[in-house]
């Protein structure tokens, strides 16, 4: 709940911690995990490619950004398109969109992760107390749930503009 909080509120402010720690973790549990097919002690590799994948990955932010908003253009392409069969299409034209508009996509997208993490957080706290049934309440809100998660994605967004735009004056200020 917590890390979904400080996607939610800041996520664009902190995307390339985010970037480099996913990467570096993903890395390195990979590196664990293949380490000894290829015959080196799981620690050593995924140390190894933990420390590879933390230094390339601001160089290959671009690329990630491009995926993801590919993946996106792609989502929307099949809900606006049902029967259509333009994917290569929509990956392309939402891949290129994100990279024109890395800064909102990147901060819509953290809203959106940020929300998501608190939202599945807080029903799975509720419901390991015992203070909600999950399941019923998803099974019967799920459009104002929707709905809901929505208008906190929209809000993060909004949120996360404004803090940036006061960093970055406050960082102005301090250099001037």
């Amino acid at each position: 709940v917590l890390c979904g909080l400080l996607l939610w509120s800041a996520g664009y402010l902190t995307h390339k911690f985010w970037v480099v720690f996913l990467a570096t973790a993903g890395a390195g549990v990979l590196g664990f995990d293949k380490g000894p097919d290829f015959g080196i002690q799981g620690v050593f590799a995924a140390l190894l490619f933990g420390i590879s994948a933390g230094v390339l990955a601001l160089s290959i932010i671009r690329v990630v950004v491009f995926v993801f908003g590919g993946c996106t253009g792609i989502v929307v392409g099949n809900v606006l398109m049902p029967a259509g069969d333009a994917w290569l299409a929509c990956l392309l034209v939402g891949g290129i969109a994100a990279l024109l508009r890395y800064p909102f996509w990147f901060t819509a997208f953290s809203s959106l992760l940020g929300t998501l993490a608190s939202a599945y957080g807080i029903i799975a706290i509720l419901d390991k107390l015992n203070a909600l049934d999950s399941s019923n309440i998803v099974d019967k809100q799920a459009g104002l749930i929707d709905v809901i998660c929505i208008g906190f994605v929209v809000f993060g967004t909004i949120i996360q503009y404004f803090l940036t735009k006061y960093f970055r004056k406050r960082k102005w200020r301090l250099m001037q």
